[in-house]
């Protein structure tokens, strides 16, 4: 992620015509320059980068929490909130019942990408080109080499998975003794990923396309073209979904990982591309969505076609 004014920086098959929001039903929250989304409960928490507070969807500005300059992505634990603050180099850690800051890590390195899995709490280090791995208790466990622009990091398996946006693969890695494996190239800027049908699932931003990749070997599968700049992906209940930061939009692809497709394409609104000055992020729980739209200045949530 490029954050520009607000930091210093360092296929096949086509899709439908976009219908406006058809079928959705739709509700937007205000919020301040909202990137990263985390289900912390039966709430949903929205990192306002342009505030530096996390708090719930909705929530006002009294249930918001401060953490710091610039926060980005947030992972819960079951018991705490973990928030990476990009302009600050901290992962700090909030008390979502109580609503205060607990814990805080200074990781440098500009953290990004964050992920709560396989007893510790992982974060991209996107200047460094590092992935630690944090204890409960913030000790750093791991300091791992994974590329030369890393962004996001995923688990599926037993394995993390993170994308290597400026090297243009992914890197898998064990988080047992952080043995590193890597993919061939996969695209321009992968980005967002998403495990399902026994494959990983790729937004490639600048190529404005989705890539499949086996698991565990990162075997180039298939490709589908998503417009509008793909960013966050996310499956949910054998179906994959895909917000791209024009509108955004909110796309569900077809599941056949050699052949993918994009069977529904839904405009939510008019933003701009965002052109890698920040990010859109998706949470999908059942029947569910929720967008955040960082030039809109809110997270937009709907329910999917078919939903009760």
């Amino acid at each position: 992620m490029c954050l520009g004014s607000l930091a210093a920086c360092g296929g096949a098959g086509s899709a439908p015509a976009s219908s406006p929001a058809a079928g959705l039903s739709l509700r937007s929250v205000n919020a301040t320059y909202p990137v990263g989304l985390t289900a912390v409960g039966r709430q949903v928490w929205v990192a306002n980068t342009g505030s530096g507070t996390v708090g719930p969807a909705g929530g006002g500005s009294t249930a918001d929490v401060r953490v710091g300059s610039l926060p980005l992505r947030a992972a819960f634990d079951g018991r705490l909130l973990w928030v990476t603050v990009f302009g600050s180099g901290d992962v700090v850690a909030v008390d979502p019942a109580r609503h205060t800051v607990v814990r805080r890590v200074h990781v440098g390195s500009q953290p990004e990408g964050i992920v709560a899995a396989f007893g510790g709490i992982w974060v991209v280090q996107q200047q460094a080109g590092r992935l630690i791995e944090l204890t409960p208790s913030g000790r750093i466990e791991q300091r791992i080499r994974v590329g030369s622009s890393p962004r996001l990091v995923a688990a599926a398996g037993k394995a993390l998975f993170v994308s290597d946006f400026g090297g243009n693969r992914i890197e898998r890695v064990d988080p047992r003794d952080g043995t590193v494996g890597r993919s061939g190239r996969v695209c321009n800027g992968p980005q967002g990923m998403a495990a399902a049908a026994d494959a990983l699932w790729v937004t490639c931003t600048p190529d404005n396309a989705v890539v499949t990749l086996s698991l565990p070997s990162l075997h180039p599968l298939g490709r589908v073209t998503v417009p509008g700049e793909p960013d966050a992906i996310r499956a949910d209940a054998g179906r994959v979904y895909v917000a791209a930061t024009t509108g955004p939009t909110l796309s569900e692809l077809g599941t056949d990982v050699h052949r993918p497709s994009v069977a529904q394409h839904w405009s939510l609104g008019t933003d701009p591309p965002l052109r890698d000055q920040a990010n859109v992020d998706l949470l999908v729980v059942g029947t569910r969505f929720w967008v955040s739209s960082p030039n809109g200045g809110r997270v937009i949530a709907g329910r999917l076609p078919g939903a009760d």
